[in-house]
């Protein structure tokens, strides 16, 4: 006998299931053959991180890593440049390092997807002229003008300081003459007493 229509209708048609549970398989490859991206084949975030930075009074130099999940480029921004770098996997995922203006850019790709991570370089090389750096004689902050600050208020609490001493000096030496010449010295009155017999 055959299956009864309400039985097909309970149970439905194996294929159907599959295909609401996983998707069209032709839906797919459409969507790929047009550029849409699938869960399965977007790629994943890139990582750009900065490994170290130099810089100088005309010159700033920092090294970078733009990584994904397999695949890492290497490289160095210096002085407002840095040498566009690619690489592309035997999957067909690409990693681009590139430099636009103020930014660094790492580009993580394939044919249907792409996503990117960014960093400003402003803030490894302009502000860098309040950073520590470290010398044979320890680390000293760079401030311009720092030293000639120091240098005139030292100055001057070393001539204020010794102008109070002066003064007091002076003025000590001048109150000791002062006494000097106005003193009278001891004066001693001596009353004699005159008897009554021999008044006038």
């Amino acid at each position: 006998m055959g299956g009864s229509p309400n039985h097909a209708a309970k149970h439905g048609d194996p294929a159907e299931k599959h295909a609401a549970k996983h998707g069209d398989p032709a839906e797919k490859h459409a969507a790929r053959e047009c550029g849409q991206p699938t869960d399965r084949n977007a790629v994943e975030a890139p990582v750009l991180t900065v490994n170290s930075n130099h810089f100088s009074s005309d010159s700033c130099t920092v090294s970078i890593t733009c990584r994904s999940h397999e695949l890492m480029i290497n490289s160095s921004y210096q002085n407002n440049r840095c040498s566009p770098e690619e690489v592309t996997s035997y999957e067909n995922y690409t990693l681009i390092l590139d430099c636009r203006e103020d930014s660094i850019i790492c580009n993580h790709s394939n044919p249907v997807s792409w996503k990117q991570d960014k960093i400003n370089i402003e803030q490894f090389c302009e502000e860098n002229d309040r950073r520590p750096i470290i010398t044979s004689c320890g680390p000293y902050l760079l401030v311009p003008g720092l030293f000639v600050i120091v240098f005139v208020v030292v100055g001057v609490l070393v001539i204020v300081c010794a102008a109070l001493i002066l003064y007091r000096c002076c003025k000590n030496k001048t109150d000791g003459k002062q006494a000097d010449d106005t003193g009278y010295g001891d004066v001693y009155v001596t009353f004699i007493s005159v008897p009554a017999d021999i008044r006038l």
